[in-house]
């Protein structure tokens, strides 16, 4: 959309701009549209070979750094406020004065660490609710100043370790990882016809289909401040029950097909925050198959 559009768009909804020479009320509505395509085009990757994916890809983009704004912006959003993306090129801020200078600030922030890699260790474990209970966790996540995350443990028995991972990314590139296995099983079949010696036999194909077991993260990660990551996580755990249910239906005059059922229970959490390098930050969850997954995260920027 172009940007005269957009302008004209927001004049309808939110009336005229204050003189330029008339005092600003620090408390008052201002309108911004920030042109972003300059941060698109880098972390989409360029212009794709399928115009239509490319388009997609840029509007995602734009989506994430509205949802990063939205999110993390200071002071906090209130009524009548509003960060908005609009198509693949433009965001738009109506916000208090200090808020829309937070939002220069972030995106400046953006554009200057086109190198600097975001890195995140990480550690999942399972917590009986007894020793959750101890963990401080009531309010919500609990930070550890200047720990590495190596160092904060879950010295309770019957904790588990479910995952260690470490997952890199630029600034608001998505990132994910994948932890656990990939499981087999036989889903349906296909009868192929074949000549047997002047007859026509059907023989059964197995179709093999892949059920995954374990742990998924991803997300976006930002630079909200000069030593400060914003993490906009996603934790799926994901538990097959073995071994797989299995069901038999007859095949010809004596023969067996067997068609395995695999089940499975899952839950999803979120993981948002705005965490200096160096730092830990521990996250509630709710039960899980009657355990808590605690995840404890450490960021850091680079090689810091």
């Amino acid at each position: 959309m172009h940007r005269r559009t957009i302008l004209a768009l927001l004049l309808l909804l939110h009336g005229p701009a204050p003189a330029q020479d008339a005092p600003v009320d620090p408390a008052a509505q201002q309108i911004r549209i920030h042109d972003v395509r300059d941060l698109v085009e880098r972390v989409s990757g360029g212009v794709a070979s399928d115009a239509r994916t490319d388009a997609g890809a840029r509007e995602l983009v734009v989506a994430d750094l509205a949802t990063a704004i939205r999110t993390f912006v200071e002071p906090a959003l209130r009524e009548g406020e509003s960060i908005t993306a609009v198509g693949s090129t433009h965001v738009v801020v109506v916000a208090r004065a200090g808020q829309q200078d937070w939002v220069e600030r972030f995106l400046a922030l953006q554009r200057d660490a086109r190198e600097t890699v975001l890195v995140l260790e990480i550690r999942i474990y399972m917590v009986p609710a007894a020793s959750y209970a101890t963990l401080g966790l009531e309010n919500g996540p609990r930070v550890f100043q200047g720990v590495d995350g190596r160092m904060v443990r879950i010295a309770h028995d019957d904790v588990e370790e479910v995952t260690v991972a470490r997952l890199a990314a630029l600034p608001m590139h998505r990132a994910s990882l994948f932890a656990g296995q990939q499981l087999k099983y036989v889903q349906d079949y296909e009868f192929v016809e074949i000549d047997m010696e002047g007859r026509k036999v059907l023989i059964p194909d197995p179709k093999i289909a892949t059920i995954e077991d374990g742990t998924w993260l991803d997300g976006t990660l930002s630079l909200v401040g000069p030593d400060t990551i914003g993490l906009d996580l996603r934790l799926n755990l994901q538990v097959v029950e073995q071994p797989f249910p299995v069901f038999e239906t007859k095949f010809g005059v004596d023969g067996t097909l067997k068609i395995q059922l695999p089940s499975a229970t899952s839950t999803t959490l979120a993981a948002v925050a705005a965490v200096r390098a160096g730092d830990s930050i521990m996250f509630p969850a709710p039960a899980f198959r009657g355990r808590h997954p605690v995840m404890i995260v450490s960021p850091r920027i680079g090689g810091r």
